[in-house]
């Protein structure tokens, strides 16, 4: 337990003075940053596939707005929602009622008109009025009468010389005259021997009627909004024709929002070609990919940038550029690294190699002398660091004496060991001061190295483990 508990002092200790890994410049949004065609051709370098990039009009769109109304409540739409669902079954119903009414009715007509005929001592030409107008009926329906015909005229002999009757079909009128009374007779029972089935009703046409009922007391609109009949105006980001991304060149600034592109035209509330950053319309009419719209500074020239990895390189390369310029001011000679996937630049100052990289280049945008600050800092590090060999061999000493006497070490001799780990303290305090200011920033390495402080760290943390300091 105690060589886990001093490990793991040691390591807090020696992530101060960590110095490796790396940032990336696109960790930063820019107030404000250059596009021209050198700089295009270089971020274009790390794109992974083409994009497009349109410019943009802000315009006015005049549109109805949302008011203060009456709106149908949650329970009345779910109601409606099923009646909708019923209503193609019920209207089948009413079809179907609705036939069998006029099948019902005309066969009464047809009836009475029979009646009419039989019974009437009008004339005769009036009479068969009466039975024209009753086969009309019947003849609209495709209404057919048979029946057998037994009078003898009707009788013919088959093939083996046995009678056998033959079927009539029945009509009130021909066109020209009446049939027989007797024939009218016949018709007329076989008319009134007609039984017309009630017409059955299905379960969604019941539920329809019942819906119907419901509607009557249910609670149907509620406080909300409406679409006012009143013309308001709006300005609004539209895409106005795509461009070729090497024809930007200016100043440009950076929309804090991204956009979405509206594919068509959108419940009252958006326009087809409309740019929208609000996420309520996100996944509507395509509406899923956001992406950053640029201003011109000083210019009411907006672009819409359909690629969400561009502007971050751009502005990468901005930086970078500008970086080497600062660095090849001061004298230094920019290198790459000779590992081929390591793409940074790099430069060798008097102590480190340091990377130029976003943190090198907040650095020297800050404070110009940072590099010659890094060197002081780190020399007098490396001082300090030399210094350690003696107290490490000191307290190397005393760990050893420990190992063997263990508790018969005299009381004289730790002292002396708690004298000289406090003394190696004190100039731990030292570098640690120094180091600090670097913490955290791992764009540079030190060009000498030295396993003198780890050796030192590993006899200071085990003293003051046995030492209880």
């Amino acid at each position: 337990m105690e060589k886990q508990s001093l490990k793991r002092r040691k390591d807090f200790l020696l992530i101060c003075m960590l110095l490796i890994s790396s940032v990336s410049f696109a960790q930063e949004d820019l107030s404000s940053f250059s596009i021209n065609p050198q700089l295009t051709k270089e971020a274009l370098k790390e794109q992974l596939s083409d994009f497009k990039v349109y410019r943009v009009k802000q315009k006015e769109i005049e549109y109805h707005p949302y008011v203060e109304g009456q709106v149908n409540t949650r329970e009345y739409n779910l109601l409606l929602e099923r009646l909708d669902e019923y209503k193609p079954e019920y209207d089948k119903y009413k079809q179907s009622v609705l036939l069998d009414s006029i099948s019902r009715k005309d066969l009464k007509s047809i009836k009475n008109n029979i009646n009419l005929y039989l019974f009437s001592t009008e004339k005769a030409d009036v009479k068969d009025k009466y039975l024209i107008e009753a086969q009309s009926i019947a003849d609209k329906h495709n209404l057919v009468i048979e029946g057998e015909n037994k009078s003898f005229l009707a009788k013919k002999i088959n093939d083996y010389g046995r009678m056998k009757n033959t079927t009539k079909i029945f009509r009130l009128h021909n066109g020209r005259k009446s049939s027989s009374k007797k024939d009218i007779e016949f018709y007329k029972g076989e008319i009134e021997k007609i039984k017309l089935a009630e017409v059955a009703i299905s379960h969604e046409a019941k539920k329809y009627i019942e819906l119907l009922e419901n509607e009557k007391t249910i609670q149907k609109t509620q406080q909300g909004k409406v679409l006012s009949t009143e013309i308001a105006k709006r300005k609004a980001f539209l895409i106005d024709g795509e461009i070729d991304i090497n024809t930007l060149n200016g100043l440009f600034i950076e929309l804090p929002e991204q956009y979405m592109l509206a594919e068509k035209d959108f419940d009252n509330e958006l326009v087809i070609n409309e740019l929208s950053s609000n996420s309520k319309f996100s996944g509507t009419y395509g509406m899923s990919q956001r992406y950053p719209l640029i201003n011109k500074k000083d210019t009411n020239e907006y672009y819409y940038i359909v690629s969400s990895s561009f502007l971050s390189s751009l502005t990468s390369k901005q930086k970078e550029q500008e970086l080497v310029e600062i660095v090849n001011k001061m004298g230094y000679k920019v290198y790459k690294s000779d590992d081929r996937y390591d793409e940074n630049l790099y430069i060798k100052s008097k102590t480190a190699e340091i990377k130029l990289d976003n943190r090198t280049y907040h650095e020297l945008k800050s404070n110009p002398n940072y590099i010659s600050n890094l060197d002081s800092d780190q020399a007098k590090i490396a001082v300090l660091v030399k210094q350690t060999v003696s107290h490490s061999n000191t307290l190397d000493k005393y760990l050893s004496q420990y190992n063997i006497q263990k508790r018969n070490m005299s009381t004289s001799s730790i002292e002396s060991w708690r004298k000289a780990t406090a003394n190696a303290q004190n100039l731990l305090t030292q570098i640690n001061k120094l180091s600090e200011k670097y913490e955290g920033n791992y764009s540079f390495t030190l060009l000498n190295k030295s396993n003198s402080l780890n050796i030192f760290l590993d006899n200071l943390l085990a003293s003051k483990g046995v030492l209880g300091m």
